[in-house]
């Protein structure tokens, strides 16, 4: 039987006519996406546009054990798929929500899919099911709407996978950082390399015998964006 809801949240936005787009996260470390929520780019989020954040703490949600040895065994401890379908059910997230599992099997996480999810958000919650240890009971992704990988390597939490899954999306929803930033960014377009942002440069203008490219102070703005449109194709070297 599950125990009394734990949920955190964070929202101190603007109170503004758009539909607020929530996010939660479902995990056995709550500190350590709060941590990230209050010193990343989702701090200005938080500000600047209408989004609800709500962490989920696993362990005390249910108020029961949630990790076990695996069937079959095999090391390591693997979290029950039960306190999670509860916490899914009692926040009304199993039928209305965009559920996401971190998973090392899941489709790679591209600035495409980051693009989908910010467009899934102004609709949907959007929920991080965040897993450690071994893993999560397999039978969880019968109640999930996709699987999600940061990369082909392994970390322990998967809510540092989460928090990298969020950033992605939430620095492209409006207002949260101007156009024209983005707009110059990596991947803006595709996500060949051809897509990739210029090679950028700060005082000083010579550094140990290595300058910065004359032709960034000619003050001529059309050679300056040539210049800049041909770097951006090359592939970054030791020796510049």
């Amino acid at each position: 039987m599950a125990g009394k809801s734990y949920c955190k949240k964070i929202n101190r936005g603007p109170k503004t006519k758009t539909k607020r787009r929530e996010f939660y996260f479902i995990t056995l470390f709550p500190v350590d996406i709060t941590n990230w929520l209050i010193h990343s780019i989702t701090l200005k989020a938080i500000y600047r546009s209408n989004i609800l954040f709500k962490i989920i703490n696993l362990r005390q949600d249910w108020n029961q054990q949630v990790d076990f040895t695996p069937y079959g065994g095999s090391s390591g401890m693997v979290i029950s798929v039960a306190p999670i379908y509860d916490i899914l059910e009692k926040h009304n997230l199993l039928n209305n929500s965009h559920i996401i599992l971190l998973c090392p099997r899941g489709e790679k996480l591209t600035q495409t899919k980051a693009r989908e999810l910010e467009q899934i958000s102004s609709s949907k919650a959007i929920v991080f099911i965040c897993g450690h240890y071994e893993g999560i009971d397999e039978r969880i992704r019968y109640f999930v709407s996709e699987v999600l990988s940061i990369g082909d390597y392994i970390i322990s939490s998967g809510t540092l996978a989460a928090s990298i899954i969020l950033e992605s999306v939430v620095r492209i929803i409006p207002s949260v950082i101007s156009k024209e930033s983005l707009l110059s960014e990596s991947f803006n377009n595709s996500e060949s390399e051809e897509d990739l942002d210029f090679p950028v440069y700060a005082p000083p203008k010579d550094f140990m015998g290595y300058k910065v490219p004359d032709i960034l102070f000619s003050g001529n703005q059309t050679k300056i964006n040539s210049f800049r449109k041909e770097s951006k194709t090359k592939k970054i070297n030791k020796k510049i």
